[in-house]
């Protein structure tokens, strides 16, 4: 799982106005001279201590006359994992596997070019916490169900709440692009239900949310169930906020595996909560970043895109009041920013997202020259923060 620290990427977007110009469409897409209508929604979540599981259930049906194509664009928390997706379109029924994406790609275009039904998921090329699936040949008043399988790590506050983030919307994410202009979002479900349970080896002692909910307790409240007391208005994203008591004592979870899987799936998991008594250590928001990514011809292909991946987490989780820079090297080196560290911005974010995109993997590996030059560079705070990414 990430770390701490990469989970501030949604978290810090929200403290940025939304820029509709620039944010990607979420939701069922699907091209203009075609209508394909989301029918139902459910939503079922387990959230047992400090995990959780996500079953989606969605059903869609094509309701023109030929063939069509549609995508479904969505965002999945930073510390979740797909693990399970499946879609029936009319009498196949279709099980996604892992494969390298050139592969899928290639794969699912060789059965649409046959005319068959096929399913592809991926993630977006300009976002890891975002993926995006499509469905291939859906024939004319065809219903298509889908579903989908995650699973979470989920966060402790410094209040103690354990926080369990369902996105329904899309937080603004600087420099995506919108949607295709061949294409259009569907409409809300005519029908949505959602349905979660809260299990804890002692009482939980609340559950709240922004948006209306109806919580029963069961077990001597060690159990919970909640439910929408209200329509949901998919304005935004749904935040449960779990109480638990006795909270900071060491948590042993185990989940059995499935004997009737195989590989990973049917093993055994145990997962450890501990939570050491760190000593507080006063941070200051006027930190300073400097992040220097290695651009030299070894590092081509995975390794540039992973470190550029990286680089996008860390920018977005960059906390609002700091300064930052970012310095690409090969044979020479790059600044960012020439004249020194930057107030963190909307701006600034801006640049360094379009900086980031731009590198590309090529030439040699002089480092000695970068770190000379960092300590003659400006900064804004005294002890600069330095993260260097590289193979």
């Amino acid at each position: 799982m990430p770390g701490t620290a990469l989970r501030n990427l949604s978290r810090m977007n929200r403290y940025f106005k939304y820029n509709m110009d620039c944010l990607m469409v979420f939701g069922i897409i699907y091209e203009n001279k075609t209508k394909v209508s989301l029918l139902y929604a459910t939503h079922t979540i387990s959230i047992n201590g400090f995990t959780s599981h996500v079953n989606i259930e969605a059903e869609y049906i094509n309701e023109s006359q030929h063939k069509t194509e549609a995508k479904f664009v969505f965002p999945v928390e930073e510390d979740s994992a797909v693990y399970k997706f499946e879609a029936k379109i009319g009498d196949v029924h279709l099980v996604a596997k892992s494969k390298d994406k050139d592969v899928a790609k290639k794969e699912y275009k060789q059965a649409v070019d046959k005319g068959q039904s096929a399913i592809l998921l991926r993630e977006t090329s300009t976002s890891g916490d975002i993926f995006e699936y499509s469905l291939g040949n859906i024939p004319a008043n065809e219903k298509i169900h889908l579903q989908i399988c995650l699973v979470s790590e989920l966060s402790c506050e410094v209040d103690g709440a354990v926080k369990f983030h369902m996105p329904f919307v899309l937080n603004p994410r600087y420099g995506l692009k919108p949607a295709d202009e061949n294409y259009q979002n569907a409409p809300k479900p005519k029908k949505f239900s959602f349905n979660a349970s809260v299990n804890w080896n002692s009482q939980i002692k609340d559950i709240k949310s922004e948006h209306p909910v109806k919580v029963d307790y069961q077990d001597n409240k060690c159990h919970a169930t909640v439910r929408m007391a209200k329509e949901f208005s998919f304005e935004k994203d749904l935040l449960l906020q779990v109480y638990y008591e006795d909270v900071e004592k060491p948590q042993v979870i185990l989940e059995k595996g499935d004997e009737n899987s195989k590989g990973m799936f049917s093993k055994d998991i145990m997962m450890i909560n501990v939570f050491p008594e760190l000593p507080q250590v006063k941070q200051s928001a006027a930190n300073d970043y400097i992040f220097v990514i290695d651009r030299s011809g070894s590092m081509s292909g995975e390794k540039i895109e992973a470190a550029k991946d990286t680089l996008l987490l860390f920018l977005k989780g960059l906390p609002l009041g700091c300064s930052f820079n970012v310095i690409s090297f090969n044979n020479d080196f790059e600044f960012l920013f020439k004249e020194g560290s930057r107030e963190y911005s909307e701006d600034s974010l801006n640049e360094a997202l379009k900086f980031q995109k731009n590198l590309y993997a090529s030439g040699g590996t002089e480092i000695l020259s970068v770190l000379k030059s960092l300590s003659d560079k400006k900064t804004i705070s005294k002890f600069p923060s330095t993260s260097i990414l590289n193979n």
